[in-house]
């Protein structure tokens, strides 16, 4: 059967072509003025705030995870940079600053918190620009979740500065010595120093497990937690 010819005039093209566009349609084509172009296209104010916001908290959120990144080994982080996103953008909504107010008490790997390792409460100090932790330890306080964890140490991390710079932010730590699970241990005690220099800091907390020799395998046998801010 013969293919019935279309009897429809091609649409000629506007004076301007560059203000509109061609919409096709089976009825026929027909050119529009772009949306736009004949008075502002309304933006939802939300939307406007949170795109300039993204502008500023996207690039921080990554200079903070980009300068953890040594110390997340073991670590099943998932979506770390979007939550860090979102922490940041509170702050910057509600303060009108970036700093780390509302990371205070994330867990970085929420799968296996901190709680599930360590199963007494650890207790952090400020006196002056000196942070001091204290956390309990010994058999049965923290936890083997299999039979071939041996070992367990901790690290106490603060990130300081401000993160909208490239070179904003600067990295302090300290590691424990390597406790035995079996040890009847009663406390592990870390300090650190923040810069003399005051802005935004956070402290982080970690624990890794050793399988004899050997780091675990697992990452139920990690935790890390920011465990205070300030500035």
């Amino acid at each position: 059967m013969a293919k019935k010819r279309s009897n429809r005039v091609s649409t000629p093209p506007p004076p301007d072509g560059s203000q509109y566009i061609l919409v096709k349609t089976k009825e026929g084509s027909f050119w529009r003025r772009k949306r736009g172009s004949v008075k502002p296209a309304p933006v939802n104010d939300v939307l406007a705030r949170n795109a300039e916001a993204s502008k500023v908290t996207g690039p921080a959120a990554k200079r903070i995870v980009d300068k953890l990144r040594p110390y997340l080994r073991g670590l099943r982080t998932g979506r770390l940079t979007v939550r860090v996103i979102g922490a940041l953008r509170k702050a910057l909504n509600r303060k009108g600053i970036i700093d780390f107010t509302f990371l205070d008490g994330m867990e970085l790997q929420p799968e296996h918190p901190f709680n599930k390792l360590v199963l007494d409460p650890y207790k952090v100090e400020q006196a002056d620009r000196s942070l001091h932790i204290s956390i309990p330890i010994g058999k049965g306080r923290v936890k083997q979740l299999n039979g071939i964890v041996t070992d367990y140490y901790f690290e106490a991390i603060v990130v300081q500065g401000d993160a909208t710079k490239d070179s904003g932010l600067r990295v302090d730590s300290v590691e424990s010595k390597v406790y035995s699970i079996e040890a009847d241990q009663k406390l592990c005690e870390l300090s650190v120093d923040l810069p003399a220099q005051k802005g935004p800091w956070m402290l982080l907390l970690k624990i890794s497990s050793l399988e004899g020799n050997e780091m675990a395998v697992h990452p139920r046998h990690y935790a890390m937690k920011v465990v205070k801010t300030g500035e």
